[in-house]
């Protein structure tokens, strides 16, 4: 008979604050906030299990849980929203030869549209470059490895972290100027050592960001013969630049993805 079993509780999420939730605990049964009757997912598949489970942020849900000394309980748990900090750049030391390396793994270069201020992949990896720093490293390790690409901002903002300032990459569209993006922040977080790893799967931003850095020489580049060699950027377009004088209010904006193969 199949059972539905907690593998990993993520760090930050509302079971691991409720901290009643255990790896090894197997779902038995799942009732929602006012409802008299739990529904059991026992023999359930997995997809259907989870949409009892998941709900709207605030509100509660009931397991009956199996825990892993052998007893049932219930547990109530409010639902929330879960950042899997796994998606997020995160680093690490390595010593070799009794030299101290910096090491940081960014999965792909996220951002949040609607609010450049908030969490993006250029402030998290400043942020880590600061952390290792502390950590007196002597060089630093950027693995882009599997990293499909993301946000063309972030790729400036971060490639501004490594140099002076100047050009980081050109967008051509049909009918439309060539836009340069370029770093303009003179600052610099590190000037150390530098090795960007890569391989077959590094597509988009990623190709963009090492191209760059290898450009300038800023970087030793690592990995893979080739890389994908798709260029995907993302960008916002404001629909009120669309229509003269309209009549209709702010029109908003949408975001575009525009793929070309390098």
């Amino acid at each position: 008979m199949d059972y539905t079993k907690v593998v990993e509780v993520i760090s930050g999420g509302p079971a691991w604050r409720g901290q009643q939730v255990e790896v090894g605990d197997i779902i038995l049964k799942v009732r929602q906030e006012g409802e008299d009757a739990a529904v059991s997912i026992v023999g359930m598949r997995i997809d259907d299990a989870i949409k009892l489970i998941k709900g709207p942020k605030g509100t509660k849900v009931i397991l009956t849980m199996k825990k892993v000394d052998g007893t049932i309980k219930d547990i109530t748990i409010t639902r929330d929203l879960v950042e899997l900090e796994e998606t997020y750049a995160k680093s690490s030391t390595v010593i070799k030869d009794g030299k101290n390396f910096g090491v940081i793994n960014l999965p792909k270069f996220y951002i949040d549209f609607e609010d450049y201020n908030k969490r993006n992949s250029a402030s998290d990896v400043r942020q880590e470059i600061e952390r290792l720093k502390e950590q007196n490293i002597e060089g630093l390790v950027l693995d882009l490895r599997n990293n499909g690409g993301g946000s063309l901002k972030t790729v400036v903002d971060i490639a501004g972290l490594f140099i002076k300032d100047g050009p980081v990459v050109q967008v051509r569209s049909t009918n439309e100027p060539k836009e340069v993006l370029e770093d303009e922040d003179e600052s610099i977080v590190w000037d150390g050592p530098l090795v960007i790893l890569v391989n077959e799967l590094s597509a988009s931003a990623s190709e963009i960001l090492a191209a760059a850095m290898q450009d300038y020489k800023r970087a030793i580049i690592i990995g893979s013969k080739q890389t994908y060699g798709k260029g995907t950027v993302q960008n916002i377009l404001d629909l009120n630049r669309m229509v003269r004088n309209s009549s209709h209010g702010d029109l908003g904006a949408i975001k575009i993805t525009e793929t070309e193969v390098l």
